[in-house]
């Protein structure tokens, strides 16, 4: 296939750049000439992934074994890179918190919510999310554990934890500020909301119908589905 789609690129005067092609597999063992890991391709080598790892394309990572917990991963870490490129404007308190909470919203948040309206999210997902952006913002205002008159700590870890999540919260609640389980809910809502008003046959619309013929469900409680959001919040984008 892959051969096939280098011929006809090269009619129209593509190449195929083979360093950056990867074929990912949904197998989780490969044994016997499935379990080579390169395959020729007009005389260069393609990379096969195993079934455990994925490859990043347009900014996503892609990954057939745990599409969004490894997506939300990459995506929280894309975060912190981005929040140590502007560590110094954030944490500095000679800005005004206002203006930073500006640039956070901007930057980090941007960079973790990017293509969020897609995901489907679960407590443990949720809480993922609300857990790095509360780390992230405990470090921008500057909560430090309270010390006695002779130097020890005042408080407990937890009891530091629980005093600067609540001050977090609070100066996000007086600035209007939304966290980031609450901005994927948004993208998600006005993503289905232009799928709804799509009238062509666009793929995104016609894969909420599709039926997959055959197979069988895994035992245990079914995994949520993009669709069961709209059930809980039909009244929030009705």
């Amino acid at each position: 296939m892959l051969e096939d789609l280098a011929k006809e690129a090269a009619k129209v005067g593509l190449t195929l750049h083979m360093g950056k092609t990867k074929i990912l597999s949904s197998r989780s063992e490969r044994r016997g000439c499935l379990a080579q890991q390169h395959v020729d391709v007009l005389g260069e080598k393609v990379e096969v992934l195993p079934g455990t790892e994925g490859t990043l394309y347009l900014g996503r990572m892609l990954d057939f074994s745990n599409f969004h917990d490894a997506e939300i991963d990459h995506r929280i870490s894309r975060g912190w890179a981005a929040f140590g490129k502007f560590k110094h404007e954030l944490c500095c308190k000679h800005y005004p918190l206002k203006q930073r909470l500006k640039l956070f919203d901007a930057t980090v948040s941007a960079t973790v919510l990017y293509g969020s309206g897609a995901w489907t999210m679960t407590k443990d997902r949720e809480q993922r999310l609300r857990t790095s952006m509360r780390r992230m913002m405990r470090k921008m205002l500057g909560c430090p554990r309270r010390l006695l008159d002779d130097g020890q700590m005042g408080e407990t870890w937890v009891e530091w934890i629980v005093r600067a999540t609540h001050r977090v919260e609070d100066v996000m609640r007086s600035l209007g500020i939304h966290g980031w389980v609450e901005g994927q809910q948004f993208r998600k809502q006005q993503l289905g909301k232009r799928i709804q008003r799509s009238t062509d046959s666009r793929w995104s619309k016609r894969l909420l119908q599709w039926q997959p013929d055959g197979g069988f469900r895994s035992v245990g409680r079914p995994c949520a589905r993009w669709l069961d959001f709209w059930g809980k919040e039909s009244s929030d984008i009705s």
